[in-house]
């Protein structure tokens, strides 16, 4: 068993999975929409407590399951953007911002100008989209949950940072196909009248909207 020093620098290294992983192990409840930085305080926090008092900044020398040799870096050190679909409801959205792009951000724009720019079109096509929102996200994150809109039959996600006087797009992905049927399923809540059918309570999107209502209200209108 490998000794683990909860120290912000070595928690920052970490993977999110390790982290979770270690989090499991100190008795941290952490749901899976909490971002990296949230996870690395609520570490933090319990390296306080173990040290009775002393400095945040000091290690603490604790046990744990992590294999460091399998940590992946935390930046590959490129600015780029993916998507994936972790269902029909719900996509996960990870980036990157290379240390330069970084310095060119925060000399030229504000600390809080980072979004995701989420578009939805028509078809795969259309140049034009048919609806759009930006999501504000911390210079400082990497990855985000988006829950998805009913609204046409693909997606894609632009990295942008922008304020009053300019905006510029740092990456893009390739344009993702939605499901209309299931995205159509996340304004169908507990309380309404409207059938399911079989077929989709058989793929467990009955669950799944019962799950999301009960833990993300604010994300249904």
């Amino acid at each position: 068993m490998e000794k683990v020093f909860l120290s912000r620098r070595n928690l920052e290294s970490m993977s999110t999975a390790d982290l979770i992983s270690l989090s499991d192990d100190y008795g941290i409840d952490i749901p899976e929409s909490l971002s990296r930085s949230f996870i690395i305080g609520e570490l933090l926090a319990v390296a306080d407590e173990l040290d009775d008092g002393s400095k945040k900044d000091e290690p603490v020398e604790l046990s744990g399951d992590v294999e460091r040799e399998n940590t992946l870096p935390v930046s590959y050190n490129e600015t780029s953007v993916h998507v994936l679909l972790r269902n029909p409801a719900w996509a996960f959205v990870y980036w990157d911002i290379s240390e330069s792009e970084l310095e060119r951000i925060e000399d030229d724009f504000l600390s809080d100008s980072v979004f995701l720019h989420v578009r939805y079109f028509k078809t795969f096509e259309d140049e034009k989209p048919v609806d759009a929102f930006d999501i504000h996200v911390p210079l400082s994150d990497r990855e985000r949950y988006i829950l998805l809109s009913q609204v046409g039959t693909c997606f894609d996600v632009q990295l942008v940072v922008h304020d009053d006087q300019q905006i510029r797009i740092l990456a893009e992905t390739n344009r993702r196909e939605a499901a209309p049927a299931c995205c159509k399923a996340v304004q169908e809540l507990p309380n309404r009248t409207e059938d399911m059918s079989e077929l989709r309570k058989l793929s467990g999107m009955e669950h799944l909207l019962h799950e999301h209502y009960l833990n993300h209200r604010q994300s249904f209108s």
